[in-house]
C-alpha cells in the first residue's frame, strides 16, 4: 500500500511538472517573438507581446516593458507606467529591476523627495552584484545623494564597479585618488584607473591622463604623451583638448614649436566656443604672420629686415 502511494505521489508530481514547463513555454516563445520585433525596431509589436506575458508575472517582459514605457518605444513615454512595471520586477529579486526601479525615483520631477527610497533599492541592487549599480551606489556616496557622504564607501563601490571595467567607475575613481579629499592623494592609483578608463575611450579620462603626463604627477613627466591623448581627445571635438594642444604645438614650455598646426588648433577651439582659443589664435597668426614676412626677408637678395 506505502508503495503505492508513494508511485501515485511521484506520478502527480511528474504530471505537475510537466504541467508547468507547458505553460512556461508559450510565456517564454512569446517573450522571444517581442524580442525579436524589438531588435527590428518593430516596437509596437514588441511591446503587446510583452505586455500579454508581463502580466503573467514574467520577469524579463516587465523589466522590457519598463525600458520601452520609459523609452516612449511602442508607446508614449509614461514615466508612471515604467515605474510601476520596474516596481513589479524589483519585487521578484532582479538586481536590475532593483536599480532601474531606483533610477526611476531619481528622474522624477520631485526627485529630492525619493532620494532615500532611490538609495535604498539602488543599494540593494549593488550587493547584488550588479555593476551599473555599484557605480550609482559609489556616486552617491561621493555626493550625499539620499546618504550621507562617505567617501570610503564611495572608493569601495566604485572599485567594485572599475573592476568589472566599468569606464566611469574607473574614472570617478581616479578621480578621488586624484584629488585626495580625504587626505588620501594616491597619484599612483589615479593614473592605474584614469588609463583603464582611457584605454575604453573613456573621454575625461583621457584629458585628465594627459593633464598627468603633461604635469608628471604620479609619472615621469612625458609631453610626446601627454599630446598624444590631447590629439585623441581634441579630434572627438572637446574644445578644452583642442585649446592645449595648440598651446603644446606653440612650443609652450618645452617642445619645438610647430606654429601651422598650433594655428590650427587655435581656430578649432575658438569654432567650438572656447572663447580664450579666439584670443590666442590672433595673437599666434600675428605672430606666425611676423616670422613669415621676416623669414622672406631674409630669403631676398638685397631686401633687409625691417
Amino acid at each position: 500500500m506505502f508503495r503505492l502511494k508513494s508511485r501515485v505521489t511521484q506520478l502527480i508530481t511528474l504530471f505537475a511538472l510537466i504541467f508547468s514547463l507547458c505553460l512556461s513555454l508559450p510565456a517564454s516563445a512569446s517573450f522571444n517573438k517581442g524580442m525579436d520585433f524589438y531588435k527590428q525596431a518593430l516596437y509596437t509589436h514588441a511591446l503587446n507581446q510583452f505586455l500579454v506575458e508581463a502580466e503573467k508575472g514574467h520577469l524579463e517582459a516587465q523589466i522590457m516593458l519598463g525600458k520601452m514605457y520609459q523609452e516612449g518605444k511602442g508607446d508614449e513615454a509614461d514615466t508612471e507606467e515604467a515605474f510601476s512595471w520596474f516596481e513589479k520586477a524589483a519585487k521578484q529579486g532582479s538586481p536590475e529591476a532593483m536599480y532601474l526601479y531606483g533610477m526611476t525615483y531619481l528622474k522624477a520631477k520631485n526627485a529630492s523627495q525619493f532620494q532615500a527610497k532611490a538609495f535604498k533599492w539602488i543599494k540593494q541592487a549593488a550587493e547584488e552584484d550588479f555593476t551599473f549599480a555599484q557605480y550609482k551606489l559609489g556616486m552617491m556616496y561621493k555626493s550625499g545623494q539620499g546618504t550621507g557622504t562617505n567617501l570610503t564607501k564611495s572608493r569601495t563601490w566604485l572599485y567594485k564597479a572599475a573592476k568589472r571595467r566599468h569606464p566611469g567607475a574607473q574614472y570617478e575613481l581616479a578621480r578621488i585618488y586624484e584629488d585626495g579629499p580625504d587626505g588620501q592623494q594616491n597619484y599612483a592609483k589615479a593614473i592605474q584607473w584614469y588609463k583603464a578608463a582611457s584605454k575604453q575611450g573613456h573621454t575625461k579620462a583621457e584629458l585628465s591622463l594627459a593633464y598627468m603626463y603633461y604635469y608628471g604627477l604620479g609619472v615621469k613627466e612625458d609631453l610626446l604623451a601627454a599630446s598624444h591623448l590631447l590629439q585623441r581627445v581634441a579630434d572627438k571635438g572637446v574644445n578644452v583638448a583642442q585649446y592645449n594642444l595648440a598651446v603644446l604645438y606653440e612650443g609652450y614650455p618645452k617642445r619645438k614649436p610647430n606654429y601651422a598646426a598650433s594655428l590650427r588648433w587655435y581656430q578649432k577651439a575658438c569654432e567650438n566656443d572656447y572663447e580664450r582659443a579666439c584670443e590666442e589664435y590672433q595673437r599666434a597668426f600675428r605672430k606666425y604672420q611676423d616670422k613669415l614676412e621676416l623669414a622672406l626677408n631674409e630669403s631676398t637678395p638685397g631686401k633687409k629686415a625691417p
